[in-house]
């Protein structure tokens, strides 16, 4: 199945600029502050590192519920390593840690099966080209 999404980037001389998305939000932008831009906006790096924590999260509950596990709160951290690679800047590796509330005690081999479908089903990280390291605690 074949699907576009679109987005509209807005720029008039000075930061921030106006990100709308297709899903109906509009969002300032800059660059990091810790390459001049302005603190209070989202940066590049920020939208790339939340879209793929944002997406993991999303997967992981649905699979979670589809395994009859029932995902009470989520809540998690991820870092992007960045690095110099062939001397451009690149993110070389998310690591996602996530505190997960279940309803009732599960086994970790069910949480890992989760983890495991969901590092296969996340549109977002999947279309990453780093490695994905997660770490889930539950209680």
């Amino acid at each position: 199945m074949r699907m576009d999404f679109e987005s509209f980037v807005e720029w008039s001389g000075e930061y921030p600029g106006i990100l709308s998305c297709q899903n109906g939000v509009d969002i300032g932008y800059s660059l990091p502050s810790e390459f001049g831009g302005t603190r209070g906006s989202i940066s590049p790096e920020d939208a790339f590192l939340g879209s793929a924590n944002v997406c993991f999260q999303i997967v992981f509950v649905r699979i979670a519920e589809s395994l009859g596990i029932d995902v009470l709160e989520y809540r998690s951290r991820a870092v992007g390593k960045l690095d110099v690679v062939d001397g451009a800047r690149k993110f070389v590796r998310i690591d996602i840690e996530a505190e997960v509330k279940l309803s009732s005690p599960c086994a970790d081999s069910r949480i890992q099966k989760v983890v495991d479908a969901t590092k296969r089903g996340c549109l977002v990280t999947n279309s990453m080209d780093l490695d994905i390291a997660v770490k889930v605690i539950t209680a």
